[in-house]
């Protein structure tokens, strides 16, 4: 309850927004779907708006671990 009262009506007027971005997309989907066509150029457009996937292996070796790095880290909290 330590929320500022303009921080609060900030976030409030953006809930309008994030719910009219997310009924654009919908809208979209939608759209799209009516062809093969616009589904594929849809498709397109979401890949790229996901950028590139990195995979790995799991985490690093211990022995390769910043450990400065990481209390600068834990030192932020």
């Amino acid at each position: 309850m330590g929320l500022p009262i303009r921080v609060f009506w900030f976030m409030n007027n953006t809930i309008h927004r994030v719910v009219a971005e997310q009924d654009m997309r919908a809208l979209t989907v939608a759209n799209a779907a009516q062809s093969a066509e616009g589904t594929k150029e849809h498709r397109e457009r979401l890949v790229v708006s996901l950028g590139e996937v990195i995979k790995h292996d799991g985490p690093p070796p211990v022995e390769n671990l910043d450990r400065a790095g990481l209390q600068g880290l834990k030192g932020l909290l």
